[in-house]
């Protein structure tokens, strides 16, 4: 049910996006404006380079999994920037991909550190992160069926990322580490926020 709400939603918001009048020039959207891409929370500039040498399994868990969703995550939000016909979808997918940068080297560069490398993606292994056959299905798709199968994959990933910086904050060791799951436990309910008012 939810599902088919959102496509009602969906098709909505694309049909508002319309061709102008003749006579009016170049085609305007006359649905409502797109989301100014803006970070809620404090960037992760503000975490250490240096996250020191002290960490626990927890955190080295963490720091895996989190690079592996949030570089995925740049990936798709990169392909709905380029694909989906939807101004609340592009915006959205830009957030995510400006967000997700920094604070993805910033834990390549805490393994690194720690004299660890980050392993390679096992589809199953990491919750939320799609297979290869799930990211070409979604490439593959267009207009509308595009959109909801972003928003569908999005929101697994955004969901699992979210449950990773939770579980860091209370059983992760590593300050700077724990810093970091903090903030992005807030700007993942940012982000997830956004995505359901989206679908409705």
């Amino acid at each position: 049910m939810l599902l088919s709400a959102a496509v009602l939603t969906l098709a909505g918001c694309v049909n508002a996006e319309k061709a102008a009048p003749p006579g009016a020039g170049a085609s305007q959207s006359y649905g409502p404006p797109p989301v100014v891409a803006t970070s809620s929370v404090p960037s992760s500039a503000a975490v250490p380079a240096s996250a020191g040498t002290q960490h626990n399994a927890s955190d080295v868990t963490f720091l895996d999994q989190a690079v592996q969703l949030r570089q995925q995550a740049m990936t798709v939000a990169t392909t709905a920037g380029k694909q989906s016909t939807n101004a609340q979808v592009r915006a959205l997918a830009t957030q995510i991909a400006t967000d997700t940068v920094p604070s993805v080297n910033t834990m390549t560069g805490w393994l690194s550190q720690w004299g660890l490398s980050l392993p390679p993606a096992v589809p199953g292994q990491v919750p939320g992160l799609l297979t290869d056959a799930q990211v070409q299905q979604l490439n593959a798709a267009t207009g509308t069926a595009f959109d909801m199968q972003w928003l569908q994959d999005i929101r697994g990933n955004l969901t699992a990322a979210q449950q990773a910086a939770t579980t860091e904050a209370s059983k992760g060791s590593n300050p700077a580490a724990k810093q970091l799951a903090q903030q992005w436990a807030t700007q993942l309910a940012t982000e997830l926020t956004k995505l359901s008012a989206i679908t409705g």
